[in-house]
């Protein structure tokens, strides 16, 4: 009896990681999906936003990276929803997130009132407050569980080798 539901325990804790891992990984690829839709519809608009955050950039520097972050949101979501090397994918996540982190609590440090923080583009327009960079730690978060959660080898490397393996004789 003890072993029956020593099994059931673990069968259950299982589906509940997979639960977790399914939840992030989701959230996490149409987020990024979102926020890169979101700037792509209206990029000029976008780098008016960057602009606001007084980098110090020339508007040729804005527009690489403006166009970059774009790209990569867009590139990042759709490489987490496929779940192609997905712990890499994941780790970019983190390191997108923290370089917003970073911008994001500067911006806030040195007193700026933005009306509008560009992380949806221009669409969704909302304000620079303390909340944002904790957003960002929050995508941090899910970031890593999906690297922590996901499987040492994506379903679609695990697919990949079996085709490619060698027939044993």
């Amino acid at each position: 009896m003890k072993f029956l539901k020593y099994t059931v325990m673990k069968m259950e804790e299982k589906s509940l990681k997979r639960l977790l891992f399914w939840s992030c990984r989701l959230f996490l690829g149409i987020i990024f999906l979102a926020t890169g839709t979101g700037k792509a519809l209206d990029l000029p608009g976008f780098i008016g936003v960057m602009k606001t955050y007084e980098l110090g950039m020339p508007d040729w520097l804005l527009w690489m990276g403006g166009t970059a972050v774009t790209v990569s949101e867009l590139i990042l979501g759709t490489w987490i929803l496929t779940g192609w090397r997905l712990r890499w994918a994941a780790l970019l996540g983190v390191l997108i997130n923290s370089v917003f982190l970073v911008l994001l609590t500067s911006a806030l440090w040195r007193g700026l009132e933005l009306q509008n923080c560009g992380c949806y583009g221009v669409f969704l327009a909302r304000p620079l407050s303390w909340l944002t960079p904790l957003e960002d730690l929050f995508l941090i978060a899910v970031s890593f569980a999906v690297y922590y959660l996901s499987p040492e080898i994506s379903i679609n490397e695990t697919k990949q080798k079996k085709e490619t393996a060698l027939p044993v004789s």
